[in-house]
């Protein structure tokens, strides 16, 4: 019964140990080992160890680029934008930079007509407004 006992404190130190090396950046399987082997100085050495900043993740997360829309008229860029959908219905009015987010979000193509009351004629997008160089 008592080596038994030993074990499970042992063990209940162990897990002590990793899941403070875990909150202090540290190893939480050495610390996890060290607890079970060496009891209560493995957890009195890892409260004096200094805590460790953590590391960034070196996983490369690819940046999706937003593309910028300019209007060939800045008079334009002021106005209510009107496009039409799939079904040809109409879908507006939206300032530019909502017709900018749309076009972003695939709402809007190359081929979409869009106009404003400046305008004469529904125009295509591409026609209108061109994405700038960066």
């Amino acid at each position: 019964m008592h080596t038994f006992l030993s074990i499970l404190l042992s063990l209940m130190l162990g897990w002590g140990c990793s899941q403070l090396a875990r909150q202090r950046g540290r190893s939480p399987l050495y610390w996890l080992i060290a607890g079970a082997l060496f009891g209560i100085f493995a957890l009195i050495v890892l409260f004096l160890l200094p805590m460790r900043k953590r590391q960034a993740p070196s996983i490369a997360i690819p940046v999706q680029t937003i593309p910028k829309f300019a209007i060939l008229s800045p008079s334009h860029q002021e106005k209510l934008w009107y496009f039409l959908d799939e079904q040809r219905a109409q879908v507006g009015p939206m300032s530019f930079d909502a017709l900018g987010k749309a076009r972003n979000e695939g709402k809007v193509g190359e081929n979409t007509y869009v106009w404003n009351e400046a305008m004469e004629n529904w125009q295509r997008f591409q026609e209108v407004i061109k994405p700038l160089q960066t």
